[in-house]
């Protein structure tokens, strides 16, 4: 558990300032575009997840369990990072060719209009480049770096989305949209400048790619990228629906929940995540020490997301016109529905982080198929006459749903069992969250409120969390204070 945490502060870090960079850019995008732009700008990135999949074959996890299947063998470690590279390369051109040749017929089913062919093709060059970028941090995320991998991401894009602004303010929606190929070069940039200079040992030597490690990595391909491509297939359906049905102005007023979810959600799940993917890989053979890796992954997840949530909520009507814009605020309507959905979610991924070590790729399928298809019949025929509330709803019924398969099939498969420590957390937090809740929807935004809200955080800190987390959670704070302070003196 010691070690999670230890990771967690690295790769919580990252998490955090990218976060926070990506938060600047959208204040720019509402404030200069609008909800108009703003839902043109995430329609152009939900294609740009889906594209960037079909060059990188979802290959992301398969990588990591690879690399971290091979942490004493540094040439065996060379010809991964090459071998992915090259195919990288030559599926990233063919796609940007491919994006370039039907820019006109592709802007007119995405976006319902043939005007944005431009953006189109930037979507296909920040794929390119996307592949390469996390090529180099799933390698070190593989390689258990915490800290290459956190001062890389955290550099990279601090740079890139500084850049950003200046194209947003100059070019307007297509300044936005290459801002998403900006920030993946300055990425590789840095990456490859500061790998020279401190990790000599990641320097890739050949011109052809190693067959066997692609053979390897094959196995993978057919589940893990129809998964992700039928994922990202969906959310840019139901977008696109959103903005066919309702306009572009209600797609903007949807990105709002998606693009805070993603902000909260991952800064908490990823450092789990790039923990636990290679460590589950390192004991495939034990499965009760996998069930205490989910459990921990459970547990310090929890910890995080429950005050952050509830916060979420209780401060809406701050935060949207801060991040976004008042124009926004109609959002915080639907939030609560979808912060539910967030904690269902977050629980199935760290549940089923064993699934890809282990090779239960079919189940993976299957589970992806059954969301996508469900989140679809429950949301797609409705958007016209119930408006984003049915997005949200199913958003969190699908989430429900496809949980209690998930944990129902661990029981069965892996002898999965909440540890009772995680059982108390779950119920005294749920308890504490839905008082949060219920104070945040019948009161107004005022004083009662805030004070509500600050008396639930107190008891979260108190009640939630045991003496030995209190303490070692103080001392890491006071670890890296010292750490900053002393950088700080030496700079002066």
């Amino acid at each position: 558990m010691l070690e999670l945490i230890s990771a967690f502060g690295y790769l919580g870090s990252s998490q955090i300032t990218i976060a926070v960079f990506s938060i600047l850019r959208t204040k720019l995008i509402s404030i200069l575009l609008g909800p108009t732009g703003l839902g043109i700008f995430a329609q152009a990135k939900s294609f740009q997840l889906m594209v960037r999949l079909m060059i990188t074959l979802d290959l992301e996890e398969g990588i990591v369990n690879l690399i971290a299947n091979t942490q004493d063998d540094l040439d065996k470690q060379k010809r991964i990072i090459l071998s992915i590279s090259l195919v990288y390369g030559f599926l990233g051109s063919l796609t940007l060719l491919l994006c370039w040749a039907f820019r006109q017929p592709l802007s007119e089913w995405i976006f319902g209009t043939d005007i944005y062919g431009d953006l189109i093709v930037f979507v296909g060059v920040s794929a390119f480049f996307f592949a390469q970028y996390h090529l180099l941090l799933s390698s070190f995320q593989g390689l258990i770096k915490w800290k290459l991998y956190s001062i890389v991401s955290i550099a990279g894009y601090a740079i890139g989305i500084s850049i950003s602004a200046a194209f947003i303010l100059l070019f307007g929606i297509k300044g936005a949209v290459l801002s998403l190929v900006i920030t993946q070069i300055t990425g590789i940039a840095f990456s490859l400048i500061y790998i020279k200079l401190t990790a000599p040992w990641v320097k890739i030597e050949g011109f052809f790619p190693d067959w066997k490690v692609i053979k390897k990595l094959s196995k993978y391909i057919g589940p893990l990228l129809g998964g992700g491509l039928i994922l990202y297939f969906t959310d840019l359906y139901i977008r696109r629906t959103i903005i066919i049905q309702l306009g572009a102005n209600q797609s903007g007023i949807f990105h709002v929940l998606g693009s805070i979810s993603e902000v909260y959600f991952w800064f908490i799940l990823q450092p789990v995540l790039a923990f636990s993917l290679p460590k589950v890989a390192t004991l495939l053979k034990e499965k009760k020490t996998i069930v205490d890796v989910q459990n921990n992954g459970i547990q310090l997840s929890l910890l995080g997301l429950f005050p952050i949530i509830m916060l979420a909520y209780g401060l809406r009507e701050v935060w949207i016109p801060l991040l976004f814009s008042t124009e926004f605020l109609e959002s915080g309507n639907l939030l609560l529905w979808w912060l539910i959905g967030d904690i269902f979610r977050a629980l199935r991924i760290i549940i089923d982080i064993d699934l890809i070590p282990l090779s239960r790729l079919k189940y993976i399928t299957l589970q992806t198929v059954f969301y996508c298809g469900g989140l679809i019949i429950m949301t797609v025929p409705f958007i016209p006459y119930l408006g984003l509330k049915v997005v949200a709803m199913g958003y969190l019924v699908i989430n429900i749903i496809v949980f209690l398969i998930s944990f129902v099939y661990h029981m069965d498969s892996m002898a999965f069992r909440l540890s009772p420590a995680n059982f108390i957390l779950l119920s005294k937090g749920s308890g504490l969250l839905a008082l949060g809740f219920w104070s945040s929807y019948f009161y107004e935004l005022n004083v009662m409120r805030i004070m509500l809200n600050i008396l639930i955080l107190l008891m979260m800190y108190i009640w939630l969390l045991k003496q030995p987390e209190k303490e070692f959670a103080k001392s890491y704070i006071r670890q890296k204070a010292m750490i900053l302070l002393k950088r700080s003196e030496n700079i002066k």
